[in-house]
């Protein structure tokens, strides 16, 4: 048994280096297929980041009137508490002073803000609560809530035009999943012609060694065994070239990354998760070397 297992691995390696060419294109497109699905793992991480870092930060202000008092606003908190008191997460009261404060401390050194700010007079800023709720759905029955009870009071509840950016934000996200999936899926295809094609040339040189192995009565499983060893070995270079690259290239994106993302840094994300990464690149390589391999030898050793 082991001798034969030995023999399958010679044939297997022999036949990759006899097809060098064909050999190193099949190599090439499963390091593309390994290194899309890195990538995507990766972006995954990022993504949940992403939208995790937008939870928190989501929230309503919503703002008064100029002429509505302290106590008037201390009422509406206090409803709200009573009314939500699951719902809401965290209420705080900010007034037109400490807004006011605030605006000069952001935007501090910037002339055009400040000069807006000084146009539009003492009063431009007004006073707002500060809701953050537990679940993203229920900032709209809170706005929904406010609008209609206290209609007199509230300037203006500025939800909405968050949640535009929300919504654009998790859009934008699924859309470059389904453009890594797509590419991903012509990937696949693109390898399977490529493997066809290079198994059709591969039976064709080792015609004469294929009818001597029926001939002495070689079972079928080891006419296609050395090729599906080929895809094995396919799957090992895809795996190492993409580390290869990959890992530089984390190495390099995570402090432009942790710019937008403060909370998430691409690199300390790999070394927590290299061991699945890993799994997953190497199953990838291999599993799509030794299908596509196996399902074309089935094919032309008809």
């Amino acid at each position: 048994m082991l001798t034969t297992f030995k023999r399958l691995l010679k044939f297997g390696w022999t036949g990759f280096l006899k097809n060098r060419e064909a050999s190193m294109v099949t190599a090439f497109v499963v390091t593309l297929a390994v290194f899309l699905v890195s990538v995507w793992i990766v972006f995954q991480g990022f993504s949940q980041g992403l939208m995790a870092e937008v939870k928190n930060q989501m929230g309503i202000s919503v703002y008064f009137q100029r002429e509505a008092t302290e106590q008037q606003i201390a009422q509406v908190q206090t409803k709200l508490k009573e009314q939500f008191p699951k719902a809401i997460k965290k209420i705080q009261y900010v007034s037109s002073e400490e807004a006011l404060t605030i605006f000069k401390k952001k935007h501090a050194g910037e002339s055009l803000y400040l000069k807006a700010l000084e146009e539009a007079g003492p009063n431009a800023i007004r006073p707002s609560l500060d809701i953050t709720a537990y679940q993203e759905g229920q900032y709209k029955t809170i706005t929904d809530y406010l609008e209609k009870t206290f209609p007199s009071l509230i300037y203006q509840v500025d939800y909405l035009n968050r949640q535009k950016i929300i919504d654009k934000a998790f859009s934008l996200i699924k859309r470059i999943n389904y453009f890594s999936l797509t590419v991903g899926l012509v990937l696949v295809i693109l390898l399977i012609l490529v493997v066809f094609n290079t198994v059709r040339l591969a039976i064709y040189s080792m015609k004469d060694e294929l009818e001597t192995m029926k001939l002495v009565g070689a079972p079928s499983w080891f006419a296609w065994g050395p090729f599906v060893w080929q895809g094995v070995i396919y799957g090992l270079i895809g795996f190492v070239v993409t580390d290869m690259v990959f890992l530089p290239l984390i190495a390099w994106l995570s402090p432009q990354l942790s710019f937008l993302l403060p909370n998430f840094y691409v690199w300390h994300y790999y070394q927590i998760h290299w061991f699945v990464i890993s799994l997953i690149q190497l199953g990838t390589g291999i599993g799509l070397g030794m299908a596509s391999m196996f399902l074309a030898t089935r094919y032309y050793l008809k």
